[in-house]
């Protein structure tokens, strides 16, 4: 299981080789563009379990208070994908 996910590295492997999951992070970057206060500060992350056993993200924290994210905590099987949605706290400069 994943105890921290840092969508800075796009693949984490665990090892175990065909034993573990491994997880692929189609982008681990969100260009709002240029964002005004109090705008729609949301976005989506997707991940992807290219490993053989069941992935299971236990928990899904923040670096800062700016931002809040959200994560299924369903096992993600094989082959499967998730979304980790970020919300980003336009009101803060």
């Amino acid at each position: 299981s994943i105890t921290m996910l840092s969508l800075s590295n796009p693949k984490v492997e665990f090892p175990g080789g065909d034993i573990g999951a491994v997880v692929s992070i189609q982008s681990d970057t969100y260009d709002f563009g240029e964002i005004k206060k109090g705008d729609n500060g949301t976005c989506v992350f997707e991940l992807k379990n290219d490993g053989f056993e069941p992935l299971i993200i236990s928990k899904c924290d923040k670096t800062c208070g700016c931002t809040i994210p959200k994560c299924n905590h369903d096992p993600i099987l094989s082959g499967e994908t998730t979304e980790v949605e970020v919300t980003y706290d336009t009101n803060r400069l």
